[in-house]
């Protein structure tokens, strides 16, 4: 039983590795979408500055639920 727990508790965590990649993914393909998608130079530099601002902030905010 102990082994087929632990097996079961390697097959989550790849699962939830393999749901969050998914998740990260589809995130990353819509910002690129979203950048090229954007005809006007000056609103695809405006549109990449949010989406860095964006990360920058949530990065500070992983840092900091680290703590």
């Amino acid at each position: 039983i102990i082994r087929k727990a632990a097996h079961f508790e390697v097959y989550l965590r790849y699962v939830c590795i393999l749901s969050f990649s998914q998740i990260v993914n589809n995130e990353m393909f819509w910002v690129v979408t979203e950048i090229c998608s954007e005809a006007n130079l000056v609103k695809r530099m405006k549109l990449i500055k949010a989406f860095i601002k964006i990360a920058s902030k949530s990065d500070l905010d992983n840092s900091m639920l680290s703590i």
